[in-house]
């Protein structure tokens, strides 16, 4: 392992276990989402919303539907290399 991979940001997810993250302020459209028991989203559009929060539309993979979540911007969040399956 490189040490640039050991040192680069990482949560644990229900069900999944570790995952590479990124700061909620440096999510863009197209990333994808890693959400407890492996959920997967599309992050269509993000927009701030004060100076600590940032607003993202997050297109379920499951379901299809486009729903805002609201995050501090030094939140972690899961994010996937794989490509989207739909």
């Amino acid at each position: 392992m490189s040490i640039a991979a050991a040192s680069a940001p990482s949560i644990h997810l229900q069900a999944i276990g570790s995952v590479r993250a990124k700061r909620a302020d440096e999510l863009q459209v197209g990333d994808i989402t890693i959400w407890n028991y492996g959920l997967r989203a599309r992050v269509e559009a993000v927009r701030e919303v004060s100076k600590c929060y940032v607003e993202a539309d997050l297109r379920s993979e499951e379901s299809g539907n486009v729903n805002a979540r609201r995050m501090k911007k030094d939140r972690l969040v899961g994010f996937s290399t794989r490509p989207w399956s739909k």
